[in-house]
């Protein structure tokens, strides 16, 4: 665990999680969670610190719910996000953490927390295009909709993870 709270410029922002300042080759996955509790906590630490996530090198709860669960008057067409936490695993694809081992490690992640799964994804924090997901209820999905054809009437961005329901 490192505290690296401390007061900085704008400019500092961008090394604030510690992110390596050029592309890495990696493989992550995200799930929003809703409140944990003990059981959930246990759940969490069932994989992180422990064999089962070994390769994973990255494996974090991000606070959410508060202001951001609170629908914002001019919040746009996601106004808000109906999570408590974001889980967030990564692994780094170096020497012997190839890309298999690496996803059997994000589903035994995913698998542990599926009793606090939220029903819904991030879209920004998509990282696994395939795993069962849908960012949307259908009157959020309708307001981007909306948006997206006034924005993007020609459809460049047409089948991201933003629309997809699985």
């Amino acid at each position: 665990m490192l505290d690296t709270w401390h007061e900085g410029t704008a400019v500092d922002v961008l090394s604030t999680h510690m992110d390596p300042p050029t592309a890495s080759p990696l493989f992550g996955d995200h799930v929003p969670l809703n409140a944990l509790g003990e059981d959930g906590r246990n759940a969490f630490l069932s994989i992180a610190g422990q064999p089962e996530g070994a390769n994973l090198t990255i494996i974090e709860l991000r606070q959410l719910g508060g202001a951001f669960a609170e629908p914002g008057p001019a919040g746009g067409a996601v106004d808000h996000l109906d999570a408590q936490f974001g889980c967030f695993g990564v692994g780094i694809l170096l020497g012997g953490n190839p890309e298999a081992v690496v996803r059997e490690q994000l589903d035994a992640l995913r698998l542990a927390l599926r009793p606090w799964t939220n029903e819904f994804t991030i879209p920004s924090f998509v990282e696994r295009f395939g795993a069962p997901e849908k960012s949307f209820g259908p009157a959020t999905a309708a307001r981007v909709e909306m948006t997206r054809r006034r924005i993007d009437p020609s459809g460049i961005f047409a089948g991201d993870v933003s629309t997809a329901v699985v």
